[in-house]
């Protein structure tokens, strides 16, 4: 277990040194700063795993300290440390986010090991009904996102089917006009397919989220996704380029990955540039806490500003001029934010676009 005490009394931080010791904590990783600012540094370089804070600090005092503390550190257990004087103090550093707190003098090597256990544990319950909770409001928006555009997209072939059907009906003596009629009945049910078609894709795709993460490794998923696109490829002449060394592998769901990577390099095809050979760059590197797969073409591109907030609409469709369902995009932006990361686009129109996906590690 890795701890950070922040605690300016080194009489006080040794003999809680010595309680943590004394404990079965595994292999313990004790660090101390009598500042918060030090401390702060400690947790932006170590995995800490809790934080045990005195609220009285060289640079840091009461409510003051709780607070920065709460922000600084807000992805870890947080154990206040108060005096008599300032147990008022560490109730509200309670009510506002800390774990627990222990009074100085009034707790002995059990009594504190039983706390930072406790408090870990509440901790991660705490992380798990928030991410629960985003996750319940991300469903509902896509919820009400998908049942609004689908009612939509259905209607308008649907209410072409019940007018055609009526022309038909009114005069279904004449044979020309008849073959007219069902040619465009024809077109109508077509699309109805093609959007009922799309829909279960995006059912399908909402249902398997949330799936297990396994060590993907990239290449094999890449030769794999060049195979099922190969005529699409060959036929557009695309010239592809991949760099997987600095991170050969992702832990990631292996259907969802293959899902993004595919998408990404068909819609990098079908919206080429029509005056040069499509050329796509593929890589993927660590940044920070993530692993960032990038997908960059020289095609089409196209302006974000102005289509900010439709890129990642359900049937959004930013060029006409070839067949697609507009669900590519809305599908990748799911599944990343279902697990957790981001999207960065950067295009200019006429010169491409670069697509950073971002995965938690």
């Amino acid at each position: 277990m890795t701890i950070l005490l922040i605690e300016d009394n080194v009489a006080d931080a040794r003999l809680i040194e010595e309680y943590l010791r004394k404990q079965d904590f595994g292999e313990l990783q004790f660090f101390h700063a009598q500042e918060m600012k030090t401390g702060a540094q400690i947790y932006k370089d170590m995995e800490i795993e809790i934080v045990l804070l005195d609220l009285s600090l060289p640079d840091s005092f009461g409510d003051q300290t709780y607070k920065v503390a709460l922000h600084q550190f807000s992805d870890t257990p947080l154990v206040i440390l108060s005096g008599l004087d300032d147990r008022e103090t560490a109730v509200k550093a309670i009510k506002e986010g800390a774990q627990d707190f222990l009074v100085k003098g009034e707790f002995n090597s059990t009594l504190m090991i039983k706390t930072i256990r406790y408090a870990i544990e509440r901790h991660r319950m705490k992380q798990d009904m928030l991410r629960t909770l985003d996750e319940l409001k991300l469903a509902n928006l896509n919820l009400e996102q998908f049942a609004y555009v689908a009612s939509h997209d259905l209607k308008s072939p649907a209410n072409n089917l019940m007018s055609l059907l009526k022309m038909w009906d009114e005069d279904f003596t004449d044979l020309d006009h008849n073959k007219k009629i069902f040619s465009m009945i024809s077109a109508s049910v077509k699309q109805l397919k093609k959007t009922l078609d799309a829909l279960i894709d995006v059912i399908t795709i909402q249902k398997s989220i949330g799936q297990r993460k396994t060590e993907v490794q990239v290449k094999k998923v890449f030769e794999e996704v060049q195979d099922s696109i190969n005529e699409l490829i060959l036929e557009s002449g695309a010239r592809i380029q991949t760099d997987f060394s600095k991170a050969p592998a992702v832990n990631y769901s292996l259907p969802h990955f293959k899902s993004i990577m595919q998408n990404l390099i068909s819609n990098a095809i079908k919206y080429r540039h029509p005056d040069r050979q499509v050329k796509i760059d593929i890589s993927t590197a660590p940044e920070g806490s993530y692993i960032v797969l990038k997908v960059q073409d020289n095609g089409l591109g196209m302006d974000i500003e102005a289509n900010k907030g439709r890129l990642f609409g359900l049937f959004t469709r930013l060029h006409d001029h070839v067949e697609g369902s507009g669900v590519g995009l809305y599908t990748v932006n799911s599944i990343v934010e279902s697990y957790g990361g981001k999207i960065e686009v950067d295009s200019k129109v006429g010169e491409g676009t670069r697509f950073k996906i971002y995965m938690t590690k």
